[in-house]
């Protein structure tokens, strides 16, 4: 990964590499996979975190596929993205908001 900083008058930091470019290809996947937050296997290994598998995914200029996981929360409504799943997502964050 190569950081730098680039512009004239407004500067900002950019991030370039192969990780960045996975990402953002990984990232595409979430309306096909039905999934808010996919991640990889490889981050799945390193970290402690609650998953579910989703299988491997061929990814937009990648030669090789990328096993893929779903960030899941504790009693999570399954496919997510559904009108159903809003609601409740929704309801639950305004009840939530008043604990």
């Amino acid at each position: 990964m190569v950081v730098s900083e680039v512009g004239d008058d407004t500067r900002e930091i950019v991030y370039f590499g192969d990780t960045i470019n996975t990402t953002a290809r990984l990232e595409q996947t979430c309306k096909e996979l039905r999934r808010d937050f996919p991640i990889s296997g490889d981050l799945v290994r390193r970290m402690k975190l609650p998953d579910e598998a989703l299988g491997e995914v061929a990814l937009p200029g990648k030669a090789h596929r990328l096993e893929v996981y779903a960030l899941s929360m504790p009693n999570a409504t399954k496919n997510k993205r559904t009108p159903q799943a809003t609601e409740e997502r929704n309801a639950n964050a305004e009840t939530s908001a008043w604990r």
